[in-house]
């Protein structure tokens, strides 16, 4: 009797001190920031169209919450301690909202769930969105997007357009990530300002 309860008592002391020892490292938030970005011309200004942002479209790993990268070809892992505060393609909506909005080539830039009526929607979706570690010592991020401007009433796309940013990252973790997604992000938004601009609505 004595050895089973010696046993028992030695068994649960094991545990407490196994728990003791594993410290869960506290899980990081991380976010895309809207920059400040510059008013558009008074002439775009004039512009009675108004634009729905609809939300990225994605497979289903990028439309979560967590920091994706990549070691192998074939392979998409996600940092175990980092995550994002919202998915992807919501943060990058909301810097297209914002970017747009502030261009001055619509009277009206909104979400396309809004009750205000819309003469074009823009949707897209993402390719890539994810870190490549190419060693222990660099990587870089890869955002690959498709966009499709439709008019509204007639769903007829009017435009469509594929962009490309590529970003090194100041270091080989989610932080250094997050940082690069940041200006890719930012890169994507200007090339969709700069398009269409040229589309002349």
């Amino acid at each position: 009797m004595k050895l089973i309860i010696a046993f028992m008592v030695a068994t649960v002391f094991l545990q407490l001190s196994a728990c003791a020892r594993t410290q869960v490292p506290a899980t990081v938030m991380y976010t895309l920031t809207i920059p400040t970005f510059k008013p558009g011309s008074v002439a775009a200004e004039s512009s009675d169209n108004i634009l729905s942002i609809d939300v990225p479209r994605s497979m289903a790993a990028i439309m979560s919450r967590n920091i994706l990268y990549q070691e192998n070809q074939h392979d998409l892992n996600a940092y175990a301690y980092s995550r994002w505060s919202d998915t992807p393609n919501r943060m990058i909506a909301n810097l297209l909202l914002a970017r747009l909005r502030e261009s001055g080539l619509f009277k009206v830039v909104v979400p396309v769930d809004s009750r205000a009526k819309s003469n074009y929607v823009l949707e897209s979706v993402i390719h890539q969105f994810h870190q490549q570690v190419a060693s222990t010592d660099r990587s870089r991020v890869q955002v690959h997007m498709s966009f499709y401007l439709l008019e509204k009433n007639t769903a007829k796309v009017v435009a469509s357009n594929e962009l490309r940013a590529s970003k090194l990252t100041p270091s080989v973790d989610a932080s250094g990530g997050v940082s690069a997604f940041n200006e890719a992000v930012t890169d994507i938004s200007q090339q969709v300002e700069v398009w269409l601009r040229t589309l002349k609505l």
